[in-house]
């Protein structure tokens, strides 16, 4: 089957960017804001890359990102979009918790009845409170509000079931812990309408379902987009030469350890890393860097590195260990590790040379 057209692929994404120019949300940093006037870098490539896939006839797309690009605002609001051009589609935003399900719901009931009648897009039908897992536009298209769970119950493998989904937004995945869940969810997803779109998007998090679902992504270009966000996607994440801050963050040079991840980032994403974004990130992950302590990142703190990674291999940090630096621990994972590994298990005993190992 086919990808859409070009025209076609021009016309939506035209309209997309006319449709976000109607867009008002409240944000954390600027209060309420036009969404199409304050899109960032990241939240442009994110929406080329969706557009590019279904040109090519790919209907799966992943985002592995850092914290706070606003990737899950622009997402929530695409899929509102593209409910309201295609008539009669089911779609599906699926969350980590309840409370972030319902606070998805208001804010697209209240993005969409803010919109101007000139748009002419369908209106919310049935806006009271007594529905709260659901939406349905006057074009018969409807999007349900789902919860993955943060754990796993007996419930977990009916997310999605007796539903058939046209579209999907699956977000912060690493914050699942429902593999039966998700998988019984993607058992809904349709193969075969021109029109399908399904986006995963997730911060890192260490080694879990996240990590295995976007290696397979990564194997299978000819049905999966994967696009990685580093912290530097995000133009206003820099500090201005004169601020006060530059004088304490910007002044040192780049250390050794900082050259390479600036190089990495050069080489992978064509992108050149400012002094000011430097300043930035170090403030944010390691304000203690200088000529003497020229290690950019805190070994320990894997959780900082992950979710402001400079590149996709970075954002994968293995840790749980207080014997091994997480750096080496990580390593030696994507080295090594692979979805075939054998486990084992030991069992120590009075002397190391006591010790017993087992499958």
């Amino acid at each position: 089957m086919a990808g859409w057209s070009e025209q076609k692929r021009d016309r939506v994404e035209a309209a997309i960017y006319a449709f976000l120019s109607k867009c008002f949300i409240n944000s954390k940093d600027k209060g309420r804001i036009c969404l199409g006037e304050h899109l960032y870098d990241g939240q442009m490539q994110f929406i080329t890359t969706v557009f590019d896939a279904l040109e090519e006839d790919i209907h799966d797309i992943y985002v592995l990102k850092a914290r706070q690009l606003g990737i899950s605002t622009i997402t929530r609001a695409l899929m509102a979009f593209y409910l309201g051009i295609h008539d009669g589609l089911k779609g599906a935003l699926v969350f980590d918790t309840a409370p972030h399900k319902e606070s998805a719901r208001k804010e697209l009931v209240t993005l969409i009845k803010n919109l101007p009648p000139s748009l002419k897009f369908p209106e919310v039908q049935g806006t009271g409170s007594g529905n709260r897992e659901s939406l349905t536009l006057a074009n018969e298209s409807t999007m349900l509000f789902m919860s993955a769970g943060v754990k796993e119950s007996k419930s977990s493998g009916t997310l999605g079931r007796s539903e058939g989904l046209t579209t999907a937004h699956m977000s912060e995945i690493c914050s699942y812990d429902n593999p039966v869940g998700i998988k019984a969810l993607e058992q809904s997803f349709s193969e075969e309408h021109p029109n399908r779109l399904y986006i995963r998007e997730s911060t890192a998090r260490g080694y879990n379902s996240w990590k295995t679902m976007w290696d397979r992504a990564r194997a299978d270009p000819h049905h999966c987009k994967c696009l990685f966000l580093g912290w530097w996607s995000k133009p206003s994440q820099m500090i201005p030469r004169d601020h006060l801050d530059f004088q304490l963050y910007g002044l040192s040079p780049p250390t050794p350890e900082e050259e390479v991840r600036i190089k990495a980032v050069r080489d992978q994403y064509n992108r050149v890393i400012t002094p000011e974004q430097l300043a930035w990130i170090r403030k944010k992950v390691n304000p203690e860097v200088n000529e003497e302590n020229d290690s950019a990142v805190d070994e320990d703190d894997t959780i900082m590195l992950a979710e402001q990674a400079w590149t996709e291999e970075e954002a994968w940090q293995q840790s749980g260990s207080v014997f091994f630096a997480s750096s080496d621990l990580t390593d030696l994972t994507n080295k090594y590790a692979s979805r075939n590994y054998k486990p084992y298990m030991f069992i120590a005993g009075e002397e190391f040379a006591d010790m017993k190992i087992y499958k």
